[in-house]
């Protein structure tokens, strides 16, 4: 029996509010002549009193009863791919054997057992599906899935055992479990005995900008086997190397240098060959993503001679800071008669091999401006621009002239074959008089002109016009003069892209009063031209955009519209090249959509 609420300050308010309860209380009853009356009521009075403070203090009257809960222990497996290695299934099958007897010792000491198997995560799972278990590829994340395990339910456990060998990819440190009460007794599982290679790590720089070499360290381990294996690297399933590599009882370090020419996310997949006698060949490979790029664009412009077109064409480049601008212009030709030696004039020769033979892979696009190639090298150094072409390595764009086209002696050189117009000879080949540009249809939708479609019209016209060009089949016209002649002709020559601009006159279009405050046409359309042809994501026909739960693929005609009843193939590719499964699909609208499993 005790007072709940028992406190000084309370005594002390019952005891000021006794004196003057008392002091009325015998006041009222002096009237009364009975003695008895006023003892009787006297007395009602003072237990009404006591009732009030016994109520005021709560008294109460209880009798303490125990319960005793059972303790609850978590015992947590490592269910990760490791412990599968080895003789006789692995460590985890000594665990299996020697499960069931621990927890009946638990249960014998008034214990109820949780079983968990942790991997890249914790789950619950029964004692006969943990027996059933005979492999897994997963790694073993331990700081990070206690971690998370502590944070749902560890509060309800007095302690936490956990078997693992150890083995861990965790990024997280240990210091969570300063501020938890809660034991973690570790089971050492002894990793398996026996022969091994593998690779221990791989190291590369975080982020790589695009065409920039890059090196890539692979640390490989041995245990007991000794010898030569061949090292396979693949980039997005291609194989892009493959060497002998000497294999001995230490650490071995391997470099290879790498260069990318694609910006956005590349799988890196490296493998080593099964060696005779290894328990495994699961921890032969290494996979990972690595992050590409773009630090500038690389442009490489060759002029014939300088004119105004040269010279806003430059200072766009120039002033954009996302470009990295290599120029050339020719002031004099080799047949030039010029009155002094070469080594008195501050003119340098045109670096022809240098350039086309050495350097043209470091390049994303290349600018000829009517540019005439005949005297400063052979046929070969075209070749080189070809290729790079072909390849998707660079993009070419070739502007119009006096010295352009089929004045510049293009006509059936490797030139023509990646542009997208033919070469010929006519009356007129460069005309000099005003012309009025508008669009075609494709023109007034692809992304390269298509902000020029409301006020095409008010822009003045253009000054002069190539017309020894012949558009070939599959090449798209966004632009023409107002007889059909195309003044901006884009074309793809294998993975690459090339664009044809059949005038030198379109700097005039800077100093338009259009669009004044908004944008610049000039600027905007250049851009437009750079960015497509070295193939910016907005430029792309397919795209891919991952969620949670989908992928969506959107897809585009060459004409960049919604492609509506667009097959697509869709082919999922293993790390090292290899065709997994492939589909054949049907856009709707211009998309699809395909749910994760």
């Amino acid at each position: 029996m005790r007072f709940l609420e028992f406190n000084s300050w309370k005594v002390a308010f019952l005891i000021f509010l006794f004196i003057p309860f008392m002091f009325f209380s015998i006041r009222s009853l002096q009237k009364l002549e009975k003695r008895w009356k006023k003892i009787f009521l006297t007395a009602l009075r003072c237990l009404s009193f006591f009732l009030f403070s016994m109520a005021f203090l709560r008294f109460s009257s209880f009798k303490p009863t125990y319960f005793e809960t059972p303790g609850k222990i978590g015992i947590l497996i490592d269910t990760s791919g490791s412990t599968f290695l080895g003789e006789d299934g692995g460590a985890i099958n000594r665990v299996k054997k020697e499960l069931g007897k621990i927890i009946t010792e638990f249960h014998s000491i008034g214990k109820e057992v949780d079983l968990f198997t942790l991997d890249e995560r914790v789950t619950p799972v029964s004692y006969n599906s943990l027996l059933s278990i005979k492999n897994s590829t997963r790694e073993t994340k331990i700081i990070d899935s206690i971690q998370n395990f502590m944070e749902k339910m560890g509060s309800d456990y007095e302690g936490l055992i956990l078997f693992s060998d150890g083995i861990d990819r965790s990024q997280k440190s240990l210091d969570f479990l300063r501020e938890k009460g809660i034991p973690v007794n570790t089971v050492k599982i002894p990793p398996p005995s026996g022969k091994d290679v593998w690779i221990e790590s791989v190291e590369f720089p975080a982020v790589v900008f695009k065409k920039v070499p890059f090196s890539i360290r692979i640390i490989i381990r041995s245990k007991g086997i000794s010898g030569t294996g061949r090292l396979k690297v693949f980039l997005d399933g291609n194989q892009v190397s493959e060497e002998n590599v000497l294999i001995k009882k230490e650490k071995n370090a391997v470099i290879k240098e790498l260069t990318l020419e694609e910006e956005g996310d590349h799988l890196l997949h490296i493998v080593l060959p099964s060696f005779s006698g290894e328990i495994t060949d699961k921890n032969n490979s290494f996979t990972d993503y690595i992050k590409v790029l773009r630090d500038k664009i690389r442009v490489l412009q060759v002029v014939g001679t300088p004119t105004w077109d040269v010279r806003f064409l430059r200072r766009f480049l120039k002033k954009n800071m996302s470009i990295e601008l290599i120029s050339f212009m020719i002031l004099r030709t080799p047949s030039d008669y010029v009155y002094f030696s070469d080594s008195e004039l501050s003119l340098i020769p045109f670096p022809t091999r240098e350039i086309f033979v050495e350097a043209i892979d470091t390049f994303d696009a290349v600018i000829f401006q009517n540019f005439n190639y005949a005297p400063y090298g052979p046929l070969e150094f075209l070749k080189s621009i070809k290729r790079v072409v072909e390849t998707g390595k660079t993009g070419f764009i070739m502007l119009g002239g006096d010295r352009a086209f089929y004045k510049g002696g293009y006509s059936n050189t490797p030139v023509e074959e990646i542009s997208p117009v033919q070469f010929f000879d006519s009356y007129e080949t460069y005309v000099e008089r005003e012309f009025k540009s508008k669009l075609t249809k494709e023109g007034e939708s692809h992304p390269i002109t298509s902000f020029l479609k409301d006020f095409i019209e008010k822009l003045p016209p253009l000054s002069t016009l190539n017309v020894d060009i012949r558009t070939k089949k599959d090449s798209i016209i966004l632009m023409t003069d107002r007889k059909g002649n195309p003044i901006i002709v884009l074309g793809e020559s294998g993975k690459g892209r090339s664009v044809v601009i059949a005038t030198n006159s379109l700097w005039e279009w800077y100093f338009n009063p259009v669009l004044k405050g908004e944008i610049e046409v000039y600027t905007r359309l250049m851009q437009n031209i750079l960015n497509w042809v070295t193939g910016d994501p907005y430029f792309r026909e397919i795209n891919l955009e991952e969620g949670r739960e989908s992928v969506r693929i959107s897809v585009k005609d060459k004409n960049f519209k919604e492609c509506r009843k667009c097959r697509v193939v869709l082919k999922f590719i293993s790390p090292d090249g290899k065709v997994i499964e492939e589909k054949d699909l049907e856009s709707e609208s211009g998309e699809i959509i395909l749910k994760k499993d």
